[in-house]
């Protein structure tokens, strides 16, 4: 094509279709070449050559995104995709940046469970995927299945004021064993939630009135990886305050009251009876939880601002392991329980035990 001869005043769509019939060879040519090219072009639109150079390399990039498109949809094919949302949908639903981290230990994890019959071309697909690439393929489902909101904890709220009650070991964030706990009213119980604030490691227990918050404290202790140093209680409230006060004096532990900014003395809404079956069947529903989001699923954590904001993404269960504060013995337990985890079998009886809860209160 001699652009020479093509009339200066060019429409809009006479130029773009010059400029893409010039894009692969100018991409394949040399310096020489390109300043031929470059100056044709010029010469052919009355473009200033920052402004041609621009374009013929935009018309280059929209060549060949149809091709590696394409070749992504081969390369992640139905298989591939279908393990992905077996994974995705266990660990309720993850965003990719959350999902990517964990995905190639899950695969393993499922595989030797065998609730993964997948070869190993397609779990080296699935552990090679970018965050992006996760959103992508799930885009669709992701409409399809929306996930239901849930309650969001925070383990450093806002703080108005901390009144600290009793002090034996300080309170040192970083070290495992001083952790955050908060109470949740559902119009039905409570649930007295710990979360570890060095690691994450979150554990839940329903309860029947505040006076029960020692009993489950004392429950959740007992299963820890680690010994519990300090409680900083945030909006527990005033008769739940006092049961886990005394429950820190007896054992020489640190304890506080937070109260949030938003937070008021108002008391909690009157609850119906719980059931003691209920109950039972809410600790289950928590044991599954626990397991799922201690063991497989990875929090985000900033870890600097230096030169952008960076984040340390992992699960609290590999927190506790790489934590030079808990004893060889503690991280030789836990590893135990790891290897003898189903996610899938536990996403199952959460499933199943989440429906005849809402079944017994209906």
């Amino acid at each position: 094509m001699d652009i020479l001869t093509i009339s200066p005043a060019m429409t809009l769509a006479e130029r773009k279709a010059l400029t893409r019939s010039f894009a692969s060879s100018y991409a394949r040519a040399d310096k020489l070449e390109k300043t031929r090219i470059l100056n044709q072009v010029c010469a052919a639109t009355g473009w200033h050559r920052n402004h041609a150079r621009k374009a013929l390399s935009n018309a280059t990039q929209q060549e060949s995104a149809p091709a590696r498109a394409g070749a992504d949809h081969v390369k992640y094919d139905a298989k591939v995709v279908d393990a992905l949302q077996f994974c995705w949908t266990i660990l309720d639903q993850p965003a990719g940046k959350r999902l990517a981290p964990i995905l190639p230990e899950l695969v393993a994890v499922l595989r030797r469970h065998g609730e993964l019959s997948i070869d190993d071309r397609t779990a080296d697909l699935l552990g090679e995927m970018s965050p992006a690439t996760i959103d992508r393929r799930l885009a669709d489902e992701r409409r399809r299945h929306p996930p239901a909101a849930g309650r969001k904890i925070r383990l450093a709220p806002t703080v108005r004021d901390d009144l600290t009650a009793l002090t034996w070991n300080g309170w040192d964030h970083t070290q495992p064993g001083f952790a955050r706990v908060t109470m949740a009213h559902d119009g039905r119980g409570r649930t007295l939630t710990i979360t570890d604030i060095a690691t994450g490691w979150t554990e839940s227990r329903a309860l029947a009135a505040p006076a029960q918050a020692a009993a489950a404290v004392e429950d959740i202790a007992l299963i820890l990886p680690f010994p519990i140093l300090g409680l900083g209680s945030i909006d527990c409230g005033r008769e739940a305050d006092a049961v886990l006060l005394a429950w820190c004096r007896q054992r020489r532990l640190t304890f506080a009251r937070s109260r949030t900014a938003t937070s008021c003395e108002l008391p909690a809404p009157p609850a119906h009876r719980a059931f003691p079956g209920e109950l039972a069947l809410c600790d289950e529903i928590w044991i599954d939880r626990s397991m799922l989001t201690n063991y497989f699923h990875p929090q985000q954590r900033l870890v600097g601002t230096a030169h952008g904001r960076r984040y340390d993404t992992a699960t609290p269960y590999q927190r506790v392991l790489r934590h030079p504060a808990v004893t060889g013995e503690d991280k030789a337990i836990l590893a135990d329980t790891y290897r003898g985890i189903n996610p899938a079998a536990v996403h199952r009886h959460l499933k199943t035990a989440t429906a005849r809860l809402h079944a017994l209160r209906a």
